[in-house]
Parts: C-alpha cells; structure tokens; sequence
C-alpha cells in the first residue's frame, strides 16, 4: 500500500508539475497575442488539457500503456473532459429558461450537434489516444524486426523517430495550439462560419452582434476550444 502511495504522489507531483508550466508559458503568450480579456479561458482550457493526458502528460501514461491502470486513467479522463465540456452547458441553459422547446429557437436539448460532439466524438478522440499508443510502438519495432531499415539509415531512422516524440511532447506545440484554437479557431472560423445566425440557447442575434448567453460564454471559450485542441492533437505523430 504504501508503495502504491508513493507511486501516486509522483503521478501527481508531474501533474502537478507540467501543469504549472503550461500555465505560465501560456499565459505569457495570450496576454501577448490576444489581450488580458482572453487569459482566464485560455488558462482554464490549458488546465483541463493537462488532465486529458497529451502531449507532456502523454509520458504518464507510458509506464503503464499495457496495464488496466492505463485504461482506468483513459475512463477517467473521458468523464472529467465530458462532464466539463457538456454539463455545465445543460445547467446554465436550464437556469437561462433556454432548455426545452418554445424557450428559443434551438434550444440546448434540441441541438444534436452539441450533444454528439462533446458525448460522442470527444471521448472517441480521447479513448483512441490509448489504442493508437499501444499500436504504433510495435508497429514500430516491426520495421526493424523485418529488417526494412538499411544499415546506413538506421541513423535518420532513429532521429526521425525520436523528432516526433520531441514534437509529441513539445509544450511549445501546445501553447500554438491553443493559441490558434482561440485566435482562429473561435474568433473566425467557429463565429464566421459555424455559429447559428438564428436564435439559440447559446447566442441570440442583434444589430451589435450575436450576444452570448451564459451558456453561450462557457460554449465558445471554454467546451469549443476544448475540442477543437484535442482535434488539431490528432495532426501531430503519435510514435
């Protein structure tokens, strides 16, 4: 037991560890690129992205890729990210009175969209970092195995493998990401081009703009860039 202890208090103090520093180094760069308006959502998000396990924290789980520890964290992660994702969304449209029919013009439990994005594809996106972890390792070793790579490659074999876990792994990475998730992810593409321009539990139209209700807030800048991060993860190798 005690040995198990100690194990978890190392778990934690990483977490811990490369949360805090994703904090500093994101919020130096929103505060920069996009203004002291954008620093709590971005600050927010980057926490919730360490407590979904990629890029640096992708490290944690290695040790444990083959065990049932591993899936037990992957379950974990799902219901943490989906739960903050969606919940929220349904409390705060349930409190504004945009819950059901006749509220709004597309009320919260009415937009399918919304529901099988955060309770059906995010989790798919996080349950699949798992399964294609477990795959490309010994996909990996089968190049080898089968002797594919000449003598006289091994070299860039082995740098182009170790490039893409310094780029898997690279914080730096992230902070773009998110930086691009919110600069134009949410600002252009999201409100331009796939935002209703009808009334919704979310936004309502006006002559200023649309104005975001409550959950409307929580849905652009929060459960939006949440996803779209893990979606654009998807680009980067997974050695």
């Amino acid at each position: 037991m005690s040995s198990l202890a100690a194990e978890l208090l190392v778990v934690v103090r990483e977490v811990v560890r490369v949360v805090v520093r994703r904090l500093v180094r994101v919020v130096r760069v929103v505060v920069v690129v996009f203004g002291a308006a954008s620093v709590v959502a971005a600050v927010v998000t980057t926490v919730v992205v360490g407590v979904v396990g990629v890029g640096s924290c992708v490290g944690l789980i290695e040790s444990v890729a083959e065990t049932d520890d591993a899936l037990m964290m992957v379950r974990q992660r799902i219901i943490v990210i989906a739960l903050f994702a969606w919940l929220p969304l349904l409390l705060l449209s349930g409190l504004e009175g945009n819950l059901w029919v006749g509220s709004t013009g597309v009320p919260f439990l009415f937009d399918v969209e919304v529901h099988v994005r955060f309770l059906v594809a995010l989790p798919l996106l996080i349950a699949a970092e798992l399964v294609v972890h477990r795959r490309m390792r010994p996909l990996l070793q089968q190049f080898l195995e089968r002797n594919m790579i000449p003598g006289n490659a091994m070299a860039r074999f082995e740098a182009a493998v170790a490039s893409a876990f310094r780029l898997r792994n690279s914080v730096l990475a992230e902070v773009l990401l998110i930086a691009f998730v919110y600069g134009v992810g949410i600002l252009v593409v999201w409100r331009q081009y796939i935002a209703l321009d009808t009334a919704t539990w979310y936004a309502t139209p006006s002559a200023a703009g649309s104005q975001f209700s409550l959950a409307g807030m929580w849905y652009a800048y929060l459960s939006v860039p949440i996803f779209q991060f893990l979606l654009l993860r998807w680009y980067f190798p997974w050695p």
